[in-house]
Formats: C-alpha cells, structure tokens, sequence
C-alpha cells in the first residue's frame, strides 16, 4: 500500500470500536491480499472502497448518515451475488430492497429477464434472489453491493467465503474485458457479425436494419471497452448504445427524458418530434422497461430528496402520462419493434443535427 492508502485504513481503524476491529482488520487484510485497494469516497460518513480493476467488491461505512442517526454506526457494503449459501445475515438487506420495491411500485420485483439487467455480469447474469415463505422467487440486481449491519468476528470467516467467491467471479470477467478489448481493437468483428450470432428472427432483422441506417448515415459503430455494448457516435460524440443481444432480444439506450426534467434545447426538439410523429405511444411502452433497480441510492436520493434507505426510482411525466420508479438516466427501447427502431433513428438524426450545430457554434 501507499502512505496515502496506509493513512486511510488507519484513520478509519483508529475510529471502531475494539469488537469492530476484531471483525474489520481481518477482512480489510484479505482484501488487501487479493489486490483490492482501499479509496477514499466523499460521504458524510468515513467510508472506505475496496476496488480492482474499476470492480468495486466492498466498502465500509463508519459514521453518521444523518444528523438524527444517535451515534456513529458500522456498514460493510459487500457485493456477494457471485453464489455461495448465506446465513440468514446475508439475506436482510435483500429481503429490505425487495420489500421496499413492493412498497413503492405495489407488485414484487418477480424473476425479472436476465437480459434485461444492466449488462455488467457480460451475459453471465448474477443475481441476489430470495424465496418467500410461500415458495415464490424473487431476484435483485446482483451487480450492487449490499449493506450488512451488526458484524462480529464470528462472521469473518463467511464474508471471506463469500469475497473469495465474488473475486473468482470477478476474475472470470476481466478475462472477457481482455478478450472483448483485443478483439475490437483488432477489429476482428463488427456489430453485423454479432447480430447475426446472437439474435434471431424479427430481433435480428430490426436490429440488422438499425446497424445498416446507422452506417448510412456516417456514424461510427464500435465496441466499447467493457465489452458488453457497441457504441454509435458523430463526430467522436456517442449519439446511442445497442447492448444486450440475446436471442430474440436487444436493447438500444437512446432518448434522453432526463433526471431532473430541466429539458435542455436538445430534448425539447426530441419531444416535439415524437409529438409531431405521433410517437408517443412508442416512448410510453418502452418507458416502464427502465424500472430503478436501485444501484446507487445514495447518488440519486441526493437529487430526489428522499431517505436513500426508501429510495426506489424517480417519477417521470412524459406526453401527458407519469411514471413512477425509473432509473436517472437514458430510456432503453427494449426490443424495438420496426416502429420503435424508427423513432431511435429519428432521435439519432436530431443527435447528430445538435452536434453538427455545436461544432459550427464553436468554430
């Protein structure tokens, strides 16, 4: 470790009580062991990441949240979605987001499709899951570290299983980062080979007719680095992504309906394009696809003002609808139809006509 990295672990050891060293030292040292290394996060708590290869497995917490919180408090974040049998410990903070979803939204989260989580397990979809006491399945996310409360040394043991486990997984990834970089900077294939390896049917004939409109147009198409996705960009700006092919499905990160709806220039010309096209039925079907799965609480409830312990997504008024419980960013079309592929081609035009237009204002 650095001086600087010695100097963080230190000042946050030196802030735990002794039965919460007996319990962190241990697990800050194998983390440490397996090349994580501890960075300082700008929290009102002192909070220390533990991070390989932009993979954040855990961080502790140690502090007031709030102002109301009566004293100072342990939490060790842990991403554990990789497998493993948990103690009934592990299961709480899954059993509160899930809970809290059926609360804000009135359904439960349900098996949701492995294709449509957000992609950074590369195809290889993790999941915490739960069954209910009458035999019901419920799964979460895997790729966000969950909060666990009220450790002790008995519990080392077990967070090393399941960090061991996590690190195994996360191994297997970074082999699939490699081989994706290699082979987009080698150039040994396009999107088009990808298509038709991975989608069938009307899925792949849309998506097909997107890449060849994209192409048409002077865009480029690349893969990105994560390996998980392909890129369009003008000008070196992306204008969209194309990502989670999978049998009959595919996805494409386009309309920005923005978080908080402070619309710029850009979006208002998008919304009154798709008012004009008579498109808003397209934008109200693919909205509910972008459901907050809450992987970053604190982040967004900072904007929303809400308690990240009940944050479950933002609401959004579109074209007269509202909807409730969505993710900050880009709306996905979730397998676009002939139409849906035609209004991203729309958006993407305006995209591209934004950029000529800033380019010429900057010149």
């Amino acid at each position: 470790m650095t001086s600087k990295q010695t100097e963080l672990i230190n000042g946050l050891v030196s802030q735990l009580s002794e039965a919460e060293r007996l319990f962190c030292e241990p697990v800050i040292e194998y983390l440490l062991d397996l090349g994580y290394i501890p960075q300082k996060q700008k929290k009102s708590a002192y909070v220390v990441s533990f991070v390989k290869r932009m993979r954040l497995i855990a961080k502790i917490e140690y502090g007031k949240k709030y102002e109301t919180d009566p004293a100072p408090s342990l939490i060790f974040w842990l991403r554990y979605s990789a497998g493993g049998d948990y103690s009934q410990k592990f299961f709480a903070p899954i059993i509160m987001h899930l809970e809290t979803y059926r609360k804000k939204h009135g359904v439960r989260m349900g098996e949701f499709d492995a294709a449509r989580c957000c992609g950074s397990c590369r195809g290889d979809s993790r999941f915490y899951e739960y069954v209910w006491p009458d035999g019901t399945k419920d799964r979460w996310c895997g790729a966000s570290a969950m909060p666990l409360t009220d450790l002790t040394a008995e519990d080392v043991p077990e967070i090393k299983k399941h960090i061991k486990n996590q690190d195994v997984f996360f191994e297997g990834l970074f082999a699939k980062d490699l081989e994706a970089i290699h082979e987009m900077k080698t150039g040994k294939y396009k999107i088009e080979d990808i298509i038709n390896e991975l989608l069938d049917g009307e899925a792949k004939e849309n998506a097909l007719d997107f890449a060849a409109w994209l192409r048409a147009n002077k865009f480029g198409i690349s893969a990105t680095s994560n390996g998980i996705s392909w890129k369009a960009t003008f000008k070196g700006k992306t204008v969209c992504r194309i990502l989670n092919m999978k049998n009959d499905w595919w996805r494409v990160e386009n309309y920005p309906y923005n978080i908080p709806q402070k619309y710029d220039e850009l979006t208002e010309k998008i919304n009154e394009l798709i008012v004009k096209e008579n498109m808003q039925d397209v934008i109200w079907k693919h909205m509910t696809a972008n459901k907050c799965r809450r992987c970053a609480p604190n982040f967004c409830s900072k904007i929303s003002g809400e308690n990240p312990g009940s944050f479950a997504g933002f609401t959004v008024k579109l074209f007269g609808r509202e909807f409730v419980g969505l993710c900050k960013y880009n709306m996905y079309f979730d397998n676009p139809d002939k139409r849906a592929v035609e209004c991203c081609k729309k958006i993407c035009e305006l995209k591209k006509q934004s950029i000529i237009n800033n380019l010429a204002m900057n010149s």
